[in-house]
């Protein structure tokens, strides 16, 4: 078997059986020996094998042995259930019902230590309604099932407490049922409903709440039918909770209200459970399904079934779950001769309820379902009705309606009722003796108006124990309550003793006259024990009634082994983390602070912790922590640096530290940075950890600038001018070697050089210092002063397109030179000649030379030269752009397929396609990148008709466009159309080079799945006639253009046409073989298959009778006369009936 832990701290106790005694109050107290013995094996149910799981971890319930009489009780423990799927945030009522007593219910929410606490003074007989919502009440998800939004009530004297939806029709109301509904072991009883919403939310599901009473309690829950989140079946679900805690167990999402049914649940220490379907809204009546159940060491063999409506059976029934294997179950009204079925443990079973007892052949549990106008009540059934517990238990009702009291009781104490004092209110001579049982049974119904107009009851019994169920008939509000004055007792799980442990039992019992007797002869109220073995107690109560449980002591178990340290220092500001091992089940920190192996530390003084160990023994032990002021750490201010520049980080405290950098670094509190990042550090001084950041900005290395100007000059030549780039914020400084210079009014960026005498090793050089202080690398330029020039190669377009003909070409300038532009004969010069900047025409494709001469006088000297040359090459674009097709993607398709085709077209460029309505204004749709192919659009299907070119830009920048090509699309020409024919018409295909070759028709009729091609037309029509209107009703037709190569194909939308084709009944036909009207024709009887033609004469004989009628009737031998027929098919709203004339 498989397990799977959800720990929020816990141990864990096994299920034990449970004996139980049961006393009449008129029978003597002393009763023998034997007596006891068979009664505790009569009451006893089996152990399930599901007991012994996990039996190492049992642990007693400390002093929680309880003696409870039913639902008139001073403790409540509830987990409220959830509506919130289909019900939002609609309150729950809490219904507090006082006794004959004032009492004073104090209200908590154990499991929440910021929880108030609220009390209710209730004078006697009245009620005292406390509403909650459901944000109040949950605190649970399916993420996170385990809350802490449990009730506790309390009160200095009994009273019964209900819960209900404030729905405003068809409210439930359920009991809950005090200490007599906590206990060690649960078995799910079998749920079912007559009616509910059939669409109800995706994730409601049957649910369990259980709430722990206890700290330190471990709850197993082992599925039976169907999966639980957590757990399949077969294998075990263990969650620990400490007192007040809830954990919601839910079986599959949308899964029939069974899912949970027969599934154990198992807990060390007492538990309280909600059962319920979460939130069903059934036609906005508020469904919650369910109960508070009983512990499984309340099952019996017996079980009252009381009809809520008087001689009804078909709203009542009783669903029984087994708890053994092999349990049969017999009806009082068959003398118990007949048992039904042989069922195993978790098995369910319904039995329509009746005024009867139904008996078991081994302990099961019952569950009475009620159907109130599609509405399912239901409630968990008490089933001993002879052992006494209390005189008598107080009713509230919300209404003034009409109710009902279902009783049942011994026969001998059926003269004992009162209702408010009252004892003609229920008499002997109402109850009826239940066959084979020494029971009787009674249906009261009351009505609230005028003789009961109190809402708050009083029901007792002078002479013995009984149960009722309260059926609420309203007019806004329907709910079967049940109640019961059975007393019970529960000693608890069995468990092991931890060494040196003496454990003290101690039974819960209310009321007066109680006396004791234990296993060891005392008859204190309490037992101590130290060692192991079986110990049982008897209870007597002042009814005379006897009860008896027993537990076992299974053994010795080591105590766990946790040791913390004496100190630990904790460093304000920075989290402490108190790790404890991890190998137990259960921790508890400073009394529920923490609930998992560890425990974070903020704030000085001592830490306990709790461990809960798997024998289910508890260790404690606590650590002083201790406070430290934490060091300073200061990386400094965030910094931007130049490029090649370093920034020393220094992270010391003052005080030995370790020291982690987010580079990697660990070796030192130093750290030398020289790029751009956030450098962080974390510096550790005993239990301190400390955090600091700075961020390092380096500015971006830039370019040296780039100098323009001359670079081999005239001896003696003034005025050159040089220049950089200007970037802004940036200063420049010059310096030039072989001459002179001057900064001219403006930026620093441009200078003027006076040169001197020859010196071929002269420069100009520049440094840049930027805005942020970073001085960039120094440009320098080589100058040569000599008398033979070398003007720079000319500058320019090298590839000219033969449609962007005119070019500009320069060469650096230099004042008082004279440039004389050479170009052969595929250009000319068009202006600039001899000056630095020359504009030429190309003439003619092809390779052509261009270069320039430099010449230059100055005071003294001629100089001249010439450049390289440049080759310009003169060339004429060939890319093409094309479609192949457009077309529609389907008949009824909103999509285009566009192929379009290109040649010679550059990647470099972007292809476009444009689309627009028929003659209307282009919009880009699509810019797929430079591929060509295949394309899809969706422009939709009004207008039916679009336009598509592309678009591309060629290697000379020009736009090339494609043809135009247009979709397909047909119509009809309703205005010419008769009753079988009608006109198509669609555009034409013009686009392509050898036109459209034929058109294909395609058509679909009625109900085929495919269109079929109808027929070829010349690619020179647009139009045909279709003149087949009688081969269908709807006709839906598409045509297909088909060009001269197989790439061209376009597909229109489609066209539906449709044709009425009535049926026509002749009324005459002539069958003498003269070859004009020998047969019976329907006009269009084809097209009504199925059908059949029943034809009769005035007798009302059948004389012809076909089905799927083929118009090949000729009469037979029948004589002319009149005749009737019928005509039967689908296709015809109603049967078509008429006469016939057969003449010969």
């Amino acid at each position: 078997m498989h397990y799977s832990f959800l720990w929020v701290g816990g141990q864990t106790n096994g299920s034990k059986p449970v004996a139980a005694c049961r006393g009449s109050p008129k029978a003597s107290n002393k009763q023998t020996n034997e007596e006891l013995r068979r009664k505790e094996t009569h009451m006893r149910r089996p152990k399930s094998s599901a007991s012994f799981i996990l039996c190492c971890l049992w642990v007693s319930l400390c002093c929680s042995s309880q003696m409870a009489w039913a639902q008139y009780d001073t403790v409540f423990w509830w987990a409220p259930p959830d509506i919130s799927r289909t019900l939002g945030d609609q309150p729950l009522i809490l219904e507090l019902v006082a006794g004959e007593a004032d009492i004073t219910v104090e209200m908590t929410r154990p499991g929440d230590p910021n929880g108030l606490i609220t009390r209710y003074p209730i004078a006697s007989q009245r009620v005292s309604l406390v509403s909650f919502t459901e944000e109040e009440l949950l605190g649970v998800s399916v993420e996170h099932p385990t809350g802490s939004k449990s009730i506790l009530l309390r009160a200095d004297g009994p009273f019964t407490a209900t819960y209900r939806l404030a729905a405003t029709q068809y409210q439930e109301s359920y009991v809950l049922k005090g200490t007599q509904g906590l206990g060690h072991q649960f078995t799910v009883p079998g749920q079912i409903e007559y009616s509910i919403d059939p669409s109800p939310p995706s994730d409601a599901a049957t649910a369990l709440d259980i709430v722990a009473t206890e700290d330190f309690t471990v709850v197993q829950v082992v599925p039976n039918f169907s999966p639980i989140e957590g757990a399949e079946v077969g294998d075990t679900l263990v969650v620990a909770l400490h007192r007040g805690q809830t954990y919601r167990v839910r079986g599959p999402e949308r899964s029939n209200p069974n899912a949970l049914g027969g599934s154990q649940v198992l807990s060390s220490r007492p538990v309280a459970i909600t059962y319920t379907m979460e939130g069903i809204d059934y036609l906005h009546r508020s469904v919650i399904l369910g109960d508070q159940l009983y512990p499984d060491n309340l099952a019996d063999t017996d079980h009252f079934s009381g009809l809520t409506t008087e001689n009804n059976e078909t709203i009542d029934i009783n669903q029984i779950t087994s708890l053994q294997d092999s349990t049969e179950a017999a009806s009082s009204k068959l003398g118990f001769g007949v048992f039904q079925g042989l069922f195993a443990r978790g098995d369910s079973w319904s039995i329509p309820t009746t005024r009867e007892i139904i008996r078991a052949n081994a302990p099961v549990i019952s569950m009475q379902v009620v159907e109130q106008e599609t509405m399912d009540l239901s409630a968990s059934i008490v089933p001993a009705i002879t052992c006494n517990g209390a005189r008598g238990i107080p009713l509230y009702r919300s209404q003034l309606g009409s109710f009902v009291l279902a009783l049942a009781a011994e026969q001998s104490a059926v003269d004992g009722f009162r209702f408010n004092g009252d004892s003609t209110v229920i008499r002997a001579e109402d109850f009826n003796p239940i066959e084979n049982t020494p029971y009787a049974s009674a249906y009261i119904d009351l009505s609230a108006v005028g003789t009961f107009p109190r809402q708050v009851y009083w029901l007792e019994n002078t002479q013995g124990s009984f149960q009722v169920g309260l059926l609420e008939e309203g007019e806004n509000v329907q709910f079967f309550q049940h109640y019961s004055t059975q007393a019970s007792l529960n000693l608890g799980g069995d468990f092991a003793l931890c060494e040196n442990e003496t454990r003290t039992i101690q039974p819960y019992v209310r009321g007066e006259g109680l006396t004791y007797r234990w296993s060891d002869g005392t008859t204190e109220p309490t037992l101590e024990v130290s060692a192991p073995g079986n110990y049982w107690v008897e209870v007597t109560n002042s009814f005379g009634c006897v009860l008896r449980d027993a537990v076992t002591v299974t053994g010795l178990a080591s105590p766990p082994q946790v040791a913390l340290p004496d100190t630990l220092i904790y460093c304000e500001g920075t989290p402490l983390t108190v790790q404890a091992p991890d190998k137990y089940l259960g921790y508890r920190w400073n009394e529920g602070a923490g609930k998992d192996s560890t425990f974070t530390v903020t704030d000085t003084g001592y830490v306990r912790l709790d461990v809960l160990n798997k024998a289910g023994c508890t260790a404690t032990d606590s650590v002083y922590v201790g406070l430290r002021l934490p060091p300073v750490l200061d990386l400094g201010r965030d910094t931007a640096l130049c490029p090649g520049d370093t920034l020393r980080l220094d992270a010391a405290v003052g005080e030995p530290a370790s020291y982690l950098w987010n580079t990697g670094s660990a070796d030192s509190s130093l750290l030398v940075v020289d790029s751009t990042d956030t450098y962080e550090v974390q510096v550790a001084v005993d239990n301190c950890v400390l955090q600091d950041a700075v961020e390092v900005l380096y500015y971006p290395k830039l370019p040296e600038p780039i100098l323009t100007g001359s670079g081999v000059v005239c001896p003696g030549v003034v005025g050159v001018p040089y220049g950089i780039a200007n970037r802004e914020g940036s200063t420049y400084a010059w310096e030039v070697q072989g001459g002179a210079f001057q900064i001219p009014s403006g930026p620093d960026t441009l200078i003027l050089v006076d040169w001197g005498a020859s010196n071929s090793s002269a420069s100009v050089a520049v440094q840049e210092t930027t805005e942020n202080g970073c001085v960039v690398e120094k440009a320098r330029l080589p100058v040569r002063i000599q008398v033979a020039l070398e003007p720079d190669t000319p500058r320019g377009e090298a590839l000219v397109c033969a449609n962007d003909s005119v070019q500009v070409y320069t060469t650096s300038f230099t004042p008082g030179s004279v440039y004389n532009w050479q170009l052969a004969e595929g250009g000319r010069i068009l202006a600039g000649q001899g000056t630095s900047e020359v504009t030429v025409l190309w003439e003619q494709e092809g390779q052509w030379p261009l270069w320039v001469g430099e010449s230059s006088i100055t005071v003294d000297t001629v100089c001249d030269g010439a450049s390289d040359t440049l080759r310009v090459a003169v060339y004429r674009d060939s890319a093409t752009l094309d479609l192949a097709y457009v077309t529609r993607l389907g008949p009824e398709s909103q999509g285009v397929e566009i192929s379009i085709r290109s040649t010679n077209m550059p990647d470099t460029t972007i292809l476009r396609l444009f689309r627009r309505p028929s003659g209307g204004p282009w919009q880009q749709v699509l810019e797929p990148g430079s591929q060509t192919g295949l394309l899809v659009d969706a422009p939709g299907l009004v207008p039916p008709v679009w336009e598509y070119e592309s678009r591309q830009l060629n290697g000379c920048n020009q736009w090339v466009r494609s043809p135009t090509h247009t979709t397909l699309a047909m119509a009809q020409d309703t205005a010419t159309s008769l009753a079988t024919s009608t006109q198509l018409y669609w555009n034409p295909y013009r686009e392509w080079p050898g036109g459209v070759v034929r058109y294909l028709l395609y058509r679909q009729l009625d109900q085929e799945p495919t269109y079929q091609l109808y027929t070829e037309i010349p690619g020179s029509d647009t139009a045909y006639l279709y003149s087949a209107g009688a081969e269908g009703f709807l006709h839906r037709f598409y045509v297909v253009a088909e060009g001269a190569v197989p790439q061209q194909r376009s597909l229109s939308l489609g066209v539906t046409a449709t044709f009425e084709n009535p049926l026509r009944f002749p009324t005459v036909f002539t069958p003498n073989a003269d070859g004009f009207n020998d047969t019976y024709v329907i006009d269009n009887a084809p097209l009504y298959t199925p059908n059949s033609l029943t034809v009769v004469n005035r007798h009302g004989e059948v004389v012809f009778s076909q089905t799927d009628y083929d118009n090949t009737w000729n009469g037979g031998n029948l004589p002319e006369g009149v005749y009737y027929f019928l005509f039967e098919s689908p296709g015809t709203n109603q049967p078509v009936k008429g006469v016939i004339t057969l003449l010969r």
